[in-house]
């Protein structure tokens, strides 16, 4: 039986309907690049949801800049997502794209997941 229940991200269309439905790790997942992706103050009523990422757009593409954006992925993510406790966070620079990579561990589980989220800064 699943622990969390929920809809899908990117809002798409399911085998019986609208919307697409999403359980447990998906579910975490897909809150988890939801909450790096938006910006801090973009969600109406909620100003503290969301990730600072953004405000790094014009910054120079090196290691210095990816040490930014983990600690404000890490940060982010320990207050916004309790279904989680973050092991690492660490950034890759290839060519014109950075990514994050997000070691957690699911509390309900235990499990260890690895996530990698594009983070388009460049």
């Amino acid at each position: 039986m699943a622990q969390f229940i929920g809809i899908s991200f990117p809002f798409r269309k399911g085998p019986e309907g609208l919307p697409q439905g999403a359980v447990d790790d998906e579910l975490i997942r897909d809150s988890i690049i939801q909450v790096i992706l938006t910006g801090r103050g973009e969600r109406v009523m909620r100003p503290t949801v969301g990730s600072a990422v953004y405000r790094f757009v014009f910054e120079n593409n090196d290691l210095f800049l990816g040490d930014l954006i983990a600690t404000e992925v890490r940060a982010v993510l320990a207050r916004s997502e309790p279904r989680i406790i973050v092991e690492t966070v660490e950034t890759r620079i290839e060519d014109t794209s950075t990514y994050v990579d997000v070691l957690y561990i699911v509390r309900a589980t235990g499990e260890r997941q690895e996530l990698s989220v594009q983070v388009p800064i460049t």
